[in-house]
Formats: C-alpha cells, structure tokens, sequence
C-alpha cells in the first residue's frame, strides 16, 4: 500500500496499526501527560548525493551559465601543458615518469616487465558531495529560494508548539534528506499561493508528490539514526500543514494527522536525541500554559455548535462517529472548567482515530459518508470556536488564509449533503458565513 495525496487511505507507516480491531472506538481521552510524541523507526539515508533534485527552470531565470567563449578568427591557440594526472601506478609514480594508466598493466611496466598496481579510487565524500551542490547558484531554482524563505519567516508547522527553533535546525537537516526538502518547498509554496498575488499551485503540488512518494519510500526501511526519524517526522508534520492549505484537503488531512499519530507510537526511539524531543503531551500543554488567555469571552458560538452537535446525534450509528462525537462534546463541557482544560480535550480529539483500523478509517472519513462529513467539519469549526475563548487577541497570525480553506471545505461539505440532511448543516453554514468576516483565532492546529 502506498500514500498517495488523493488516495483516503493511511499511509504505511506500521504494519501493526491496521491489525487494530475495525470497532476499538472507545470514547476519546484527553492526553496523557506523559505520552510521547513519537515512538520507533524510520529509514536512514545512504547516499552523499541524496539531495532535492533541482525543478525544470523557469524562463528567464537569470541562474543559467554564460555561454562559452568563441575562439578569435586569425589567433593562433597556445598550447597548453598537459595536467600532471594523480592516478598513475605505483611504480611510474616512484620512476617520475608518464604513465598512461591503462589497465591491467600500463605501457612502461609491460615494456619493463614490472607488475603493474594502481592505487585505490578515492570515493568523494559526503561533505564534499553537498558542499558541491550547496555552492552551485544554478542548482536550485530562485522559485525554490523563495519558497524557502517563506517557510523560515512564516509558513513553518505550528507544531511543536513555540518551536522556531526547531524548524530552523529541520531546515538545516532538509540538504541532506529529499523528503523533507520538497515538503518544506511545498509547504513554502502553497504558504505563497494562499496569501500572496503569485500562483505557485503546481510547483507547490510537485514538491508534494515528490515528498510523499519519498516518505513512503523512507518507511519501507528501518532507520538507523535519530536524525533519519526526524526527517521523516518532520515531512509529514510539513506535510500536513500544507495539507491545511489546500481547497481539496479536507479528508487528507485526517488521511496525514492520522499517519503523524502513528509515527508519534513507531518513528523516533531515542527522544532525547531528536530536535523533536519538546513534542510530548507534556511539554505541549506546558507551552500552550504560556500563552492561554485567562479572560472570559463570549460562549455564544460554543453554544450553538453544541446545539447543533446534539442535533445530529440520532444520525450517527457506527462506534467510530460516537467516538468522534464524544471527544467534540468533551471539548464543550471542558471549556466550562478552563480554556486549558477545553485545549487538551481538543489535542486529544486528534488521537481518537489513530488506533481504528483501515477499514473503519477509511468508512469514516468516505465522502459519501454524509452523517461523518456533518462531524469532520464540526471539528474543523471547532477549532475557530474555541480559538477566540481560548488565546488573547494579540497572538500573532502566520497563516490567516487557513480560516479561508476551512471555510470552503464547510461549504463544499454543505453543497454536497443530500436534501433530508440539509437542516443538520444550518449552523455550519450561519457560522462559516459568520467566520469568513470574524475572528480569525484558532488552536493553532497546523
């Protein structure tokens, strides 16, 4: 099985995950406090020369090298000495004469009678090999640097919570590993697309195709270091953020979040070795301490969205969207006792589908599954509801056009729904409207 972007299946990252029983759809939890973000293998990079491989170049691009000179009509060419050459056997090297390397014996030795032996081909290595392609102004597209420049200032995930940091050291690790280059380019370029007047769909959707074919490529092996699990987690974290971008991503990007959870459980084995080793329970709720706002703001809309949950709940028959129901109640009851208790309800609600098999996930999230549709787009509007009753209005905002996307996927959802359901979309449709003009604050989900 692969991962492909527009195929609603998970990903392969363990074997063991879809041996999980189709009705182990128990009611949500919220975090525990001591659970990790991440848990066994991923696979190692071999290779100097494993490198982002440069897209076509654009027209005009001013990278192109000067084309040779001619030579001048009438000029006699001097002639130049020949290159002392450095691989010549070992005895011509000892004599300090010519040796014309040819194999298995070289001119002066077969004439001399000499036993021929010629040294060892250096192998260059891998500093070598990167510092090569790093140097070379022509070997990564302007477009590509734009792209990366916006992920460093702006477009990077919003988890690990607070973690500039730790995306400036992934970026550094994106030379050496193709995957996580081409879902930082991608994510850059959608980042781009949503909030600039330049269209870099394609070169956007490129980046992503090459990444997750990468990624699944990178899960069929084993990893041997820290930093091969880093990579892989932190393209897919990259992955679903840019996920989060796109006007068609709905039910991938429960297909990615769910991949991400199981590679919280199967990638990285040695937290204290990874850039990621801030990305637990934990520590998230102890970031997210910082920041939560202690005022009480209006629970109008939370209301509402309760209302409007309770409405559909004859709807739902299968375990999993009552599993899925109880961890968006959850959020509401919670956020009647504090906003941080309402955030970990909703960082929980992430989990709930980790550990269905393939065959219930896949029947969930189905998008003629109208009854499951109703609940998905609940949760992303979840998300913008208890944003504003959970974090001060002076959070900064890196990706306002998010809310755009989630907008569209609400109205699609409702566009889609059979007649005898479009009364259990009401609110959907009053809030979106509502949100397309509003309050742009949300649980910073990436």
């Amino acid at each position: 099985m692969t991962w492909t972007p527009n195929q609603p299946s998970p990903p392969p990252y363990s074997s063991s995950s879809s041996s999980s029983s189709g009705s182990s759809s128990g009611s949500p939890r919220r975090a525990s406090s001591k659970s990790s973000a991440f848990g066994a293998t991923a696979d190692t990079d071999n290779s100097a020369n494993d490198l982002p491989e440069p897209p076509a170049k654009p027209s005009g691009n001013d990278d192109e090298a000067p084309p040779p000179k001619s030579k001048t009509p009438g000029k006699s060419q001097s002639r130049r000495g020949h290159f002392k050459s450095r691989l010549g056997c070992f005895n011509c090297k000892r004599r300090r004469v010519k040796c014309n390397e040819a194999r298995p014996s070289c001119a002066p030795c077969t004439r001399l009678g000499l036993s021929c032996s010629y040294p060892d081909p250096k192998k260059p290595s891998a500093t070598a090999a990167l510092t090569t392609v790093q140097i070379n102004p022509s070997g990564l597209a302007m477009e590509d640097l734009r792209f990366f420049h916006r992920f460093m200032t702006k477009a990077f995930p919003t988890l690990p919570f607070r973690g500039d940091s730790v995306w400036l050291d992934a970026s550094a690790m994106s030379h050496e590993y193709q995957m996580l280059a081409h879902s930082v380019l991608g994510l850059g370029a959608s980042h781009i697309s949503l909030h600039g007047n330049v269209d870099y769909t394609q070169q956007a959707l490129s980046h992503r195709v090459t990444a997750i074919r990468m990624v699944n490529e990178r899960l069929s092996s084993p990893s041997q270091s820290p930093a091969d699990a880093d990579a892989v987690f932190g393209a897919v974290l990259c992955l679903i953020a840019q996920t989060g971008l796109l006007a068609d991503g709905m039910c991938e990007y429960h297909v990615m979040t769910r991949g991400c959870m199981l590679l919280m459980q199967a990638v990285v084995k040695n937290e204290d070795k990874s850039i990621f080793n801030m990305f637990t329970a934990e520590e998230h709720m102890n970031r997210i301490r910082l920041i939560i706002s202690d005022e009480h703001g209006d629970f109008t809309n939370l209301h509402n969205f309760h209302r409007s949950l309770l409405k559909m709940k004859h709807l739902l028959v299968a375990p999993s969207q009552m599993a899925y129901f109880d961890g968006m109640l959850l959020c509401v009851t919670s956020m009647h006792e504090s906003p941080e208790a309402a955030w970990s309800a909703f960082v929980a609600l992430y989990h709930v589908y980790a550990g269905w098999s393939s065959d219930v996930f896949n029947d969930f999230i189905d998008i003629n599954n109208f009854p499951s549709q109703l609940l998905i787009i609940h949760g992303f509007l979840l998300d913008y509801v208890l944003g504003p009753l959970c974090l001060p209005v002076t959070h900064p905002n890196n990706s306002p056009g998010r809310k755009g996307v989630v907008i569209g996927w609400a109205r699609d959802v409702l566009a889609r729904l059979p007649p005898e359901l479009k009364e259990y979309g009401a609110w959907v449709k009053e809030y979106s409207d509502a949100l397309e003009h509003g309050d742009w604050r949300y649980l910073l989900s990436p």
